[in-house]
């Protein structure tokens, strides 16, 4: 029997992620797609993709994630995606081995926190990983195509594939189309996709982001401020009405916005910036008062406010009433990339610190307990000592 070819592959647009080199196996050749020509590497081939079909550095990815490539679609038996974040722990050969069948054609991971294509459209929302707009036209078509929502939802990190199989190839191209006309987010088609065409999937009933085989790298920080969310009311009782999101209305340094609010409450979430580390200033909701607002994540630094993570988040107490306006406006200085080093420079050093305090209280408790232990057993070893006849 002729011995499979087997090969891994990824891809990195833009500048999201960095290519991390891999420990290479015999029987296993790698490549990475790239339109990034700054990206090298000693272990993985790299393939300079020039995109002239208009696709966005996101499309593009998916498309070599989705379709493959004529490179690997017509050289391999076996082909192994894994995402740019990815760095394998074990013998990519020894995966393999576990998890693909000899009748497999497609094997991937379930998702590790959400069941459904619904539940996660949800949360790419809260999470801003995709728009309303775009996830409310997602939902629509489903809705006309009767999708039931009951067959599971894939984790895209990682995954096998026999890029040759006729089924393979009619989902992958249904998938990438799902990709471009409804959401750049494949976990949100992949499901209905496998659905319409009878794709047969071998399950990993794991998690992904907390498995022994892999190690995760972060994708590159964002770097451009772009859009605000505001949420109406108690996120735990989440409600998709209640969510708005927009791009900000720009000028300078000033980023605003003025939105209706779509029903009375008396708790409102504002997430404010999408960055790290930016230094803000005059900050204003019109009609409010810095007594009914609360800032998270924020610190002074330089005798200046910064929001020291992208997860800026502004919660108003103020009682609002559905079909009035509410009013944002708040000035926004991204740091400098030598200033953000510095900052988590000066930030790593202070966390030093409080360990060592930590460390120091630890010790100091214990001292103190084996103290209050031995001066509370004083009368127990006097009395041991009497009845053993010792003096005392």
């Amino acid at each position: 029997m002729r011995k499979e070819k087997i090969c891994v592959y990824t891809a990195i647009t833009g500048n999201y992620d960095c290519l991390r080199e891999i420990e290479k196996e015999n029987g296993i050749d790698y490549y990475c797609f790239t339109n990034n020509n700054k990206i090298q590497s000693q272990s993985w081939n790299v393939i300079y993709l020039d995109s002239n079909d208009n696709l966005s550095n996101v499309q593009l990815a998916r498309k070599i994630k989705i379709l493959g490539h004529p490179l690997i679609n017509d050289k391999y038996d076996i082909a192994l995606w894994m995402d740019g974040a990815v760095s394998f722990n074990k013998k990519i050969h020894d995966f393999i081995h576990e998890y693909l069948g000899s009748e497999d054609n497609f094997v991937a991971f379930r998702h590790g926190e959400r069941k459904t294509i619904k539940e996660e459209a949800i949360s790419c929302i809260r999470y801003k990983k995709e728009t309303k707009e775009t996830v409310k036209k997602l939902l629509d078509f489903y809705q006309k195509e009767n999708y039931h929502f009951d067959n599971g939802l894939i984790e895209s990190t990682v995954f096998i594939k026999r890029p040759q199989n006729k089924c393979v190839i009619d989902t992958m191209h249904l998938w990438f189309d799902m990709v471009l006309n409804y959401s750049k987010r494949d976990q949100l088609s992949f499901n209905y996709c496998i659905q319409k065409t009878g794709l047969k999937v071998r399950w990993i009933d794991e998690k992904v982001f907390d498995n022994p085989w892999f190690s995760w790298n972060g994708h590159n920080q964002e770097t451009k401020i772009l859009r605000y969310r505001v949420y109406f009311g108690d996120e735990e009782d989440y409600q998709i009405e209640n969510d708005i999101q927009g791009d900000y209305k720009v000028k300078d340094n000033t980023y605003q916005f003025k939105i209706k609010i779509p029903k009375n409450t008396n708790q409102t979430i504002i997430e404010i910036t999408n960055v790290p580390c930016v230094f803000y200033e005059n900050l204003s909701i019109k009609g409010c008062m810095e007594t009914e607002y609360i800032i998270y994540n924020h610190i002074s630094y330089q005798g200046k406010e910064l929001f020291y993570n992208k997860d800026a988040v502004l919660l108003l107490s103020k009682e609002l009433k559905a079909n009035d306006f509410l009013e944002f406006k708040v000035d926004l200085f991204p740091l400098q990339e030598s200033e953000k080093n510095s900052l988590i420079e000066s930030f790593s050093v202070e966390k030093v610190k409080l360990e060592n305090q930590m460390n120091e209280l630890e010790t100091e408790l214990k001292m103190m307990k084996n103290s209050m232990s031995w001066t509370l057993t004083k009368p127990l070893r006097y009395l041991r000592k009497l009845f053993k006849g010792k003096k005392v």
